[in-house]
């Protein structure tokens, strides 16, 4: 087979093509040959019935007596001659010669393909093809040779195999006869010590111990007396930092309370900072069980630090914009002044605080999470500052009953302050926190320090929006989004170390 080269093969597919065309084209020569032959029959059997009928007719003709008969007869016979003349016509027509002129075209093809076959190597080709079928057939006695050869070598593998599985399998039974009889002196060791415990302890007097184990849980409950009593002891020691007792905070009256503690920073390029509020230290039980979000409730320790008075507002973040080039934020058609700055992002909001600190050579920052919830519960564990209920315009909220209400952002300073001083901490617009956000508590720091680590790329949202309903703007309520988004409802506060 390999020794054939392309034109080889080819010359033998053509003559092999040939041949099967020669042998479809004399079967087409034959069938014409065929129907030449039934049209002629066709034509002999017409011509004798038309004779035949015409002898008919004359017999009949002599048989009648009626010359109308005769004539009729006469008419009806010079017809069928007409008829016969036509039939001969088309006999001897286009379609016979058309048959003829076919058989000569084939006639003459069939002799030029025999031509060309006298022409062919046809001996040599055969010799070839007997060739070929002389390789296939060694070919094929190979191919016998390696299957055999593939099934000994099969089984041969096998019986490995399986020798090789039986000693794996006596290993592993003498490993484990040796295991057992290793462990067996251990076993009767560990009996027998049990047993002699068992002595001992019979031996034991479990009356008198029960007995000091009274006294023992006595002396106990005397001693956690004595623990709590100094608990309340030192409750009641003033301290630097922390207020006696933080939950019995009164609301601030505006003659007294609102400006106690409030501070501003100069600024370099003149003017003033965000008024700043201090907020004492005490701990706090942050979250609450309405969401997954807000669980586990958890004790937290803030230190005493300062927060923004309000929200950040268009005026304090423009004189920003203004000294660093940065691009102004929208007001969304409401207005700028003191009215709270919205579509700022987490980045943003950053900037604005390392630029304070860079005006004021203070550490200003965002607040953390935890600092934000404990500043705005100001003492406090209900949904809001004022109650577990919404009320009627004591914030801006999609139904809480303002005329902003659903509709944009209210000044800052709109409603009433919280216990700390600190304004619009329930609505108005989402607030910014340093922390990254986290899905639940659960390894949240207990320090009041930002929590890392989570979700870097979504900072936390607190607060809740004039378009959120009530229930998302509770002192609980933790919201999130990605640090580069700006929205319209989102805003911020600054934190700072306290005078």
């Amino acid at each position: 087979m390999n020794n054939l080269n392309k034109f080889e093969i080819g010359t033998l597919i053509a003559v092999l093509s040939g041949a099967v065309w020669v042998g479809a084209l004399t079967t087409k020569v034959e069938f014409l040959h065929e129907d030449y032959g039934a049209v002629k029959k066709e034509r002999e059997k017409t011509i004798n019935e038309i004779q035949s009928q015409k002898e008919i007719v004359l017999a009949e003709i002599q048989q009648a007596i009626n010359p109308a008969s005769i004539n009729e007869l006469r008419d009806n016979l010079v017809e069928i001659e007409q008829r016969l003349k036509r039939v001969q016509q088309a006999m001897n027509g286009t379609q016979i010669k058309a048959f003829e002129s076919q058989l000569v075209k084939f006639e003459t093809r069939i002799t030029q393909v025999q031509q060309t076959f006298g022409t062919l190597p046809v001996a040599e080709l055969q010799t070839q093809v007997a060739g070929i079928d002389g390789k296939l057939n060694q070919l094929n006695q190979t191919l016998s040779a390696l299957k055999a050869k593939t099934a000994q070598t099969s089984q041969q593998a096998l019986t490995n195999i399986e020798s090789q599985t039986k000693q794996t399998l006596a290993k592993i039974q003498a490993t484990k006869q040796q295991a057992i009889s290793e462990f067996q002196p251990n076993l009767s060791e560990a009996k027998r010590q049990i047993k002699t415990l068992q002595q001992d302890i019979r031996a034991l007097n479990v009356n008198g111990l029960k007995t000091n184990f009274a006294q023992l849980q006595n002396e106990l409950n005397i001693l956690n007396k004595k623990v709590e009593a100094l608990k309340e002891k030192i409750a009641t020691i003033p301290h630097k930092e922390e207020p006696k007792q933080l939950a019995k905070l009164d609301k601030p009256s505006k003659s007294q309370s609102v400006d106690k503690g409030v501070f501003r920073h100069r600024l370099k390029i003149g003017g003033n900072g965000p008024k700043m509020v201090t907020i004492p230290a005490w701990r706090f039980k942050m979250g609450s069980n309405s969401y997954d979000r807000e669980k586990p409730i958890h004790w937290v320790s803030i230190k005493t630090f300062a927060m923004s008075r309000y929200e950040i507002t268009f005026d304090e973040y423009d004189a920003f914009a203004t000294a660093t080039g940065k691009t102004k934020p929208s007001d969304s058609g409401w207005g700028r002044g003191n009215r709270p700055v919205v579509n700022v992002s987490w980045h943003d909001a950053v900037a604005y605080t390392k630029w304070l600190s860079e005006q004021t050579g203070q550490q200003y920052r965002l607040p953390t999470e935890a600092e934000w919830e404990y500043a705005a519960r100001a003492g406090t564990e209900t949904n809001y500052w004022w109650g577990n209920e919404i009320g009627k315009n004591r914030a801006n909220c999609n139904g809480c009953g303002s005329k902003w209400d659903g509709k944009q952002t209210a000044p800052v300073g709109s409603f009433e302050a919280n216990q700390f001083g600190l304004y619009d901490t329930v609505g108005n617009v989402w607030e910014w926190c340093a922390d990254n956000w986290h899905k639940n508590y659960d390894g949240a720091p207990t320090d009041g320090s930002a929590w890392k680590g989570g979700n870097e790329s979504r900072r936390v949202l607190r607060g809740g929006s004039w378009n959120y309903d009530p229930d998302y703007c509770r002192t609980a309520l933790r919201g999130r989004s990605t640090s580069d988004y700006r929205y319209q409802n989102i805003g911020f506060r600054v934190a700072v170390a306290a005078r």
